[in-house]
């Protein structure tokens, strides 16, 4: 997460509230909790090029269209 702090410090959506991967992820696993969840995990996809093979911290501060999916867990 210390990588997705440092990355997403500058950024914000379109109401230029600022984007904090860290406090989505938390509140999404006190949502998922309070509905019998274990928790949540984060899933982040970044689509590079064909033959693109920089370092992962490059590929996340460069490329701004990364998706992020939270995904419950559960027993």
């Amino acid at each position: 997460m210390t990588l997705l702090d440092s990355i997403y410090s500058n950024r914000s959506d379109l109401d230029m509230n600022p984007i904090s991967p860290r406090l989505v992820l938390e509140q999404d696993a006190e949502r998922r909790k309070h509905d019998g969840g274990l928790g949540s995990v984060m899933v982040m996809s970044v689509e590079l090029p064909k033959g693109d093979n920089r370092p992962l911290r490059d590929a996340l501060s460069q490329v701004s269209a990364a998706m992020l999916k939270l995904l419950g867990i559960i027993y």
